[in-house]
């Protein structure tokens, strides 16, 4: 049996895709300023961007290191600005800390530090469109993916 790199990607992606709508499904019916809301948009919002970081460093891999951007051709306008915007909390709220996002200050005279921490509920994000986006994403894969298997014969 061979293996195709790309076939790969696509589908470690598209699992992710499927767990990331798990627990959007999940957090549809909790409250967004509890936690359990909180860990749950955060993590789908990790595994949603998982197969846009380039992660695999490994040159004898089996599949590639990230997806092509062709999976994105099927967006919207308003749909590729969502994409980034989760990418980019993804990348400067949750994998990272930028200041930005956890911005500390120092009183002198009191010698007080005061600091905010990043929270998902006040972000434009909401489940429902980043629900939509993600079924959009896991059916392309899928797409992809039966087009993949369907060259090689």
């Amino acid at each position: 049996m061979t293996f195709d790199i790309e076939l790969n990607r696509l589908t470690i992606a598209r699992g992710d895709i499927e767990q990331a709508l798990r627990f959007l499904k999940k957090a549809g019916g909790i409250d967004p300023t509890s936690d359990e809301y909180e860990a749950l948009v955060m993590t789908a919002i990790t595994l949603y961007a998982r197969p846009f970081s380039k992660n695999e460093v490994d040159p004898q891999a089996k599949a590639n290191k990230c997806v092509s951007s062709e999976v994105l051709d099927e967006y919207t306008k308003e749909e590729r600005v969502l994409h980034d915007r989760l990418l980019e909390v993804r990348n400067k709220a949750i994998a990272h800390a930028e200041w930005n996002n956890y911005p500390t200050s120092v009183s002198w005279d009191t010698r007080v530090i005061k600091s905010r921490r990043y929270s998902i509920y006040p972000e434009f994000i909401t489940v429902e469109s980043f629900a939509a986006l993600a079924m959009k994403l896991e059916r392309r894969l899928q797409n992809m993916r039966v087009d993949r298997v369907l060259q090689e014969r």
